[in-house]
């Protein structure tokens, strides 16, 4: 016992280590506050506009929630390939920094857009948040080799996303419990415009990482610079899977978020307060899967946990659906925590959590390897053009999860659906990584 109590002792200041390092914790803060801020405004926008407290001009309220998803995806296709070669080009901490303080520009835009209550002027706000997190994308990653030693790789990746996941959490909750017509969304742009002037701040902390191809052309035609990146990265095996395999991450993320609200509500009758409690496990899981990797690994960039994670989010992905099959449809709405003392509930929960954890497990591994294998000079291209791959899958998870939802599909079932797609994805990427991989 008192082995075990001092090996995880271990475990978590060995996190915490790096997160008193300079090399990192400015870039952690500035990440997970900008996380924030897009969480924060994308639910607050959906709540305006779905309880019909904003001027839509037009815009049925059950659109709006496609709408934002869609506007905040689409600067990933349009922008990813310049955002690679601006990273590629500059000093990725000056170009942090100036995205940070756009950022900052953007979120009083948005108050301005809250206090009229306008829906449009809201969602062209999130498409410029959008357009700031796709060029932000490729710095906060490729920066990463630049600072930490590759046995930190591991570590640095598993508390970004670890962070990334509570603070969209934390912003779904601020968003949604915050935005009051009755005070033009007073609180949540005042939470919002501190946030920025917070990761600006953190911003500035970051240390140079100066490019390694600063005479780089940014090409006008980002068709052919994209389709290049991904020419190289295709040449690169190991690349090419972890990209393959982190856009599969997202796509079931995508999925299992979007399908968590109605599946709690019409399978297992909880409310709002049940829906938010989930949620809550589920960022957590993801954040302890994704620290535990970095204790299983001891730091070595190596996927041979890889598809163990992916197969055992195919087994709790399935358990969600045995632990409802047997319950009645329910009466009525249970509170989160009364939710939880059912045996339906806490199955779900225990499955939730588990899943998440081996998401964690599954991704962190996979950003280390594009990160780590991809060439110092086109690094951030590299994973610009990945971005553009995963904005693709998770378009197409979504299309496709709502054409099922639309045929008569139970979220439950669309669950075990992805359940049994998970194994043969699984035997592939153990197949062609361990093929690109020592």
């Amino acid at each position: 016992m008192w082995g075990l109590t001092c090996s995880w002792f271990k475990f978590v200041m060995s996190q915490i280590a790096l997160l008193k390092d300079r090399r990192f914790v400015p870039l952690f803060v500035a990440q997970a506050l900008g996380g924030l801020n897009d969480s924060i405004f994308r639910n607050a926008l959906i709540v305006l506009a779905t309880y019909g407290l904003g001027t839509s001009e037009g815009l049925p309220p059950g659109q709006v929630a496609a709408i934002a998803t869609g506007l905040f995806i689409l600067p990933y296709f349009l922008f990813s390939t310049l955002a690679g070669q601006v990273a590629d080009k500059f000093d990725k901490a000056i170009v942090a920094r100036l995205l940070k303080l756009c950022e900052v520009a953007l979120v009083v835009l948005g108050a301005i857009a809250f206090a009229l209550s306008s829906v449009p002027m809201l969602l062209g706000v999130l498409f410029l948040l959008g357009t700031q997190s796709t060029f932000l994308s490729p710095v906060k990653f490729a920066i990463l080799p630049q600072h930490l030693e590759t046995r930190e790789l591991i570590a640095g990746n598993a508390l970004i996303e670890a962070g990334t996941f509570l603070a969209i959490l934390f912003g779904s909750i601020i968003g949604s419990l915050f935005i009051d017509p009755a005070n033009r969304g007073l609180v949540v742009s005042a939470i919002m415009i501190a946030a920025a002037i917070g990761g600006y701040l953190a911003s500035r902390a970051i240390p140079p990482a100066p490019s390694v191809t600063s005479g780089i052309k940014i090409e006008a035609n980002v068709i052919f610079a994209t389709w290049r990146m991904l020419r190289y990265a295709r040449q690169n095996g190991a690349v090419f899977w972890g990209i393959l395999g982190i856009a599969w991450f997202w796509t079931l993320g995508g999925l299992f978020v979007s399908q968590l609200a109605p599946f709690t509500k019409f399978a297992i009758g909880g409310d709002q307060t049940a829906v938010t409690l989930y949620l809550a496990i589920f960022s957590i899981g993801i954040g302890a899967g994704s620290l535990l990797c970095n204790r299983l690994l001891h730091g070595a960039i190596n996927v041979r946990f890889v598809p163990l994670a992916i197969l055992g989010m195919s087994v709790f992905a399935a358990e969600l659906w045995l632990a409802t099959r047997a319950t009645p449809a329910p009466d009525g709405l249970t509170s989160g925590f009364a939710l939880l003392a059912t045996v339906p509930g806490a199955r779900v929960a225990v499955a939730l959590l588990l899943l998440a954890a081996c998401a964690g497990l599954f991704s962190v591994p996979l950003y280390a390897l594009v990160q780590s294998r991809s060439a110092d000079e086109v690094r951030s291209r590299t994973i610009a053009a990945g971005n553009i791959v995963i904005a693709l899958f998770m378009v197409t998870g979504a299309v496709v999860t709502t054409t099922l939802l639309k045929a008569g599909w139970s979220p439950q079932q669309v669950f075990v659906a992805a359940a049994a797609l998970n194994v043969p994805v699984a035997l592939l990427l153990h197949n062609r990584l361990r093929a690109h991989t020592p």
